[in-house]
């Protein structure tokens, strides 16, 4: 079942990465919701205090990674006003 979790890590974190690419690449983030990131740092954040507390990396793991793509996506659209 471990196993699983780390698949699901995985995918969910590479589901996040085609879209910090284009935005580190071209630093175009007007189509991109800030206040959706936001929300997204704070789930992160919450998930990962409970993956935490549970002892199960694949759930911290996971949120921290994403916490911190949702991140750089944060500061290239608080950066680059369009």
């Amino acid at each position: 079942m471990e196993t699983l979790g780390y698949v699901a890590s995985l995918f969910t974190v590479s589901a996040f990465l085609p879209q910090v690419y284009q935005a580190i690449r071209t630093r175009k983030t007007r189509d991109i919701s800030l206040p959706t990131y936001l929300i997204l740092i704070g789930s992160a954040t919450l998930w990962s205090i409970y993956g935490f507390g549970i002892e199960k990396p694949a759930i911290y793991l996971t949120n921290i990674t994403i916490g911190l793509l949702a991140i750089t996506i944060c500061v290239i659209k608080i950066q680059d006003r369009d």
